[in-house]
């Protein structure tokens, strides 16, 4: 299967974010995205399957206007499990 778009991750400083931009290629649009972001994958909201319960995520985009790019800002907590200084990842 080909990939119909990509999703781009930059950490912002002051106050410590993530900048996520998810841009659909060629013919595609977005219709809805949604984002989990956590230090723990197993506190992805799931349904009764066990699959990702994408309507639970804390956030979503809609769009009805045929766009081809999203971005949104997600604040980080620093939390003490967080052993990684997060510039490293920029």
């Amino acid at each position: 299967m080909d990939p119909v778009g990509s999703v781009c991750i930059e950490v912002l400083e002051n106050p410590m974010q993530l900048e996520i931009t998810v841009t659909a290629k060629d013919d595609y649009s977005l219709v809805k995205s949604s984002l989990w972001v956590g230090e723990d994958a197993s506190l992805i909201p799931e349904d009764d399957t066990g699959i990702p319960d994408y309507p639970n995520f804390p956030y979503t985009w809609t769009n009805t206007n045929e766009e081809t790019s999203w971005k949104s800002l997600v604040l980080v907590n620093r939390s003490s499990k967080c052993n990684v200084d997060m510039t490293d990842f920029v």
